[in-house]
């Protein structure tokens, strides 16, 4: 199973908390995989919409804990996910494919009225 997972914060200008949106998330978390399933991992991204022809970049990765012996696995991007592309993800240890199309996302309040973050509302 795939988790985006979002982990880049906001400052806020009433209480300073941080407000983590959908236009900061630049790492994908792995659930209930082991490092052997995500050693060897094909990242591609696509334009939206074009049903995965029309690929504008790709690489060659794996997942990696935050610190050695983390169990959470994550990749790593090298830009943040937009809504104006979709995601190929192939795990070549286990032969499974991914794909992530169709991102939504609405904007909520983050602390004051005038402090506005993008939620993911569905992918």
């Amino acid at each position: 199973m795939l988790t985006a997972g979002f982990f880049l914060g906001l400052n806020s200008c009433c209480t300073k908390m941080f407000c983590l949106g959908f236009d900061d998330l630049n790492e994908i978390q792995l659930i209930n995989f082991t490092a052997a399933d995500v050693d060897s991992i094909a990242f591609e991204i696509f334009a939206s919409n074009s049903n995965f022809a029309n690929r504008i970049d790709s690489s060659f990765t794996s997942a990696h804990g935050r610190d050695a012996g983390d169990t959470e696995l994550i990749i790593f991007m090298s830009e943040k996910i937009t809504t104006s592309h979709d995601y190929k993800i192939t795990l070549y240890s286990t032969g499974q494919i991914y794909k992530l199309t169709g991102f939504t996302a609405r904007k909520e309040e983050c602390n004051c009225p005038s402090d506005k973050y993008n939620v993911l509302d569905s992918y």
